[in-house]
């Protein structure tokens, strides 16, 4: 039947015997059954937020981590403690 009204000339008919076949909706041409959403559960919430929260701690401590190794290269540096062309053959 819906190979018929996809590919079929637009006949009347078709979609008549497809109404009478199909109660999907009712006269207003609102669904006739509401579908129920089912709420995640409890693990799976838990699971959510806590990957949610991983990735948030993650985030920070790479930033933090960054930001303390260019400070620390930097001071090192500006003390002459470090030697810049072997700094720079380290970060390559």
């Amino acid at each position: 039947m819906v190979i018929a009204v996809l590919l079929g000339p637009r006949a009347l008919t078709v979609y008549h015997q497809l109404d009478e076949r199909v109660t999907a909706f009712d006269q207003q041409g609102d669904p006739a059954v509401e579908l129920i959403s089912k709420p995640p559960s409890r693990l799976a919430v838990l699971a959510d937020r806590t990957t949610a929260s991983i990735q948030r701690i993650n985030a920070v401590t790479v930033s933090i981590a960054t930001i303390a190794a260019l400070l620390l290269a930097v001071i090192l540096a500006a003390l002459g403690r470090i030697n810049l062309s072997a700094l720079v053959e380290h970060l390559r």
